[in-house]
């Protein structure tokens, strides 16, 4: 159904990741438009999937079933909500892919309206598909907490990010997520321009992109190097190192060796402004010294310290600067040297400043 370009919520793609797990059912129940249930006898024996089912009938829902097991007979619970309706057999991915798949695409579109907007065409830009999604209240925080000003800066965004936005639901942080699957997708796929094209100039993000797969971190610090006063390109820079170096030590150690302490340094002094390069800055800066002795004494080496306590003093108002600032502080201050000159730079006020004005978030505290 997703190459068919219907939005799809389901509870083992994103759709439910922790918490109440039945609150989490009735609210992915409740902003569907159709449901598709995949006959079988583990549904059949589901109990969590006869709840979803159940309420989805007695919400009067449209269900279109559809039937992955061969020769299963629907009997209870559940052939007394799909009795008399069509069901598709889908019994493999070639089906699913083929003729089968496509069927069940128009019976889709044909319950749904060929307006609405699960099935309408693809968008470009970063406000149409938020509008798409029923979620540009989140524009805002997308572009100045995380630092997402295009599709294509999506490919960045984890769960653990968009964790960080209040009010997002969990239905509608598996829509982001699924879009940022999809605009890494197209980073990757992106069409090759004509034998008469003229080559085009280099794209940092392009190469940005390629040197986080690649984990080319040597390339991923020479990008952010020739581009340092492009706040874009510092932003994905940072967000790249931050999630190659995530709970991976061998990472931290290979990126510290190929210069990326002094590039993220360098990201936050020139772009002191964007709360959206400081997020990132700070939140690779504190995996960056995370378990890593000789990073530390570089960072500090490097100005990391004061450039950390300048962005929470100059982004007080944002909590995502001061969660992240916060936690790089924590890290690079495991460093007798660092924590004097933390101390010098005026850290300590600025957390107890951070601490103040954000006592209602968790993550801040």
């Amino acid at each position: 159904m997703l190459d068919h370009r219907f939005e799809v919520w389901m509870d083992t793609h994103g759709g439910i990741s922790a918490g109440d797990i039945n609150a989490a059912m009735a609210e992915g129940v409740e902003g569907a438009t159709v449901v598709v249930p995949l006959l079988s006898e583990d549904y059949l024996n589901s109990r969590n999937c006869q709840k979803e089912l159940s309420y989805a009938d007695t919400l009067r829902l449209p269900i279109v079933p559809v039937m992955v097991q061969e020769g299963f007979n629907p009997s209870g619970w559940l052939a007394a909500i799909v009795a008399g309706k069509l069901w598709f057999p889908i019994y493999s991915e070639a089906d699913a892919s083929g003729a089968r798949g496509s069927s069940l695409a128009d019976a889709l579109t044909t319950t749904l309206g060929p307006g609405h907007p699960a099935v309408a065409p693809a968008v470009s830009g970063l406000s149409a598909l938020l509008a798409r999604l029923g979620l540009s209240q989140f524009e805002e925080p997308l572009q100045s907490d995380l630092g997402v000003a295009s599709v294509q800066d999506l490919q960045y965004v984890d769960a653990t990010m968009l964790g960080s936005i209040d009010g997002l639901k969990p239905v509608q942080r598996a829509k982001l997520l699924r879009a940022a699957s999809e605009a890494d997708a197209t980073s990757v796929a992106g069409g090759a321009p004509s034998a008469a094209a003229a080559a085009p100039p280099p794209n940092p993000s392009s190469s940005i992109a390629e040197a986080q797969r690649k984990q080319d971190f040597a390339a991923l610090v020479q990008v952010m190097s020739s581009d340092v006063n492009s706040a874009v390109v510092q932003e994905q820079g940072c967000a790249a190192l931050r999630c190659l170096t995530a709970n991976n030590d061998e990472n931290r150690r290979t990126a510290g060796a190929a210069g990326a302490v002094e590039a993220v340094v360098a990201a936050l002094r020139v772009h002191g402004s964007s709360a959206a390069v400081q997020t990132w800055g700070c939140w690779a800066m504190g995996y960056l010294t995370a378990n890593n002795d000789e990073n530390k004494r570089t960072a500090g080496a490097a100005g990391a310290v004061e450039a950390v306590v300048a962005a929470l003093r100059v982004h007080g108002s944002s909590a995502a600067v001061q969660e992240q600032g916060c936690g790089a502080m924590r890290n690079l201050t495991a460093n007798d040297e660092n924590k004097r000159t933390a101390g010098a730079a005026g850290a300590v006020e600025a957390v107890v400043a951070a601490l103040r004005v954000h006592g209602s978030s968790a993550a801040v505290q």
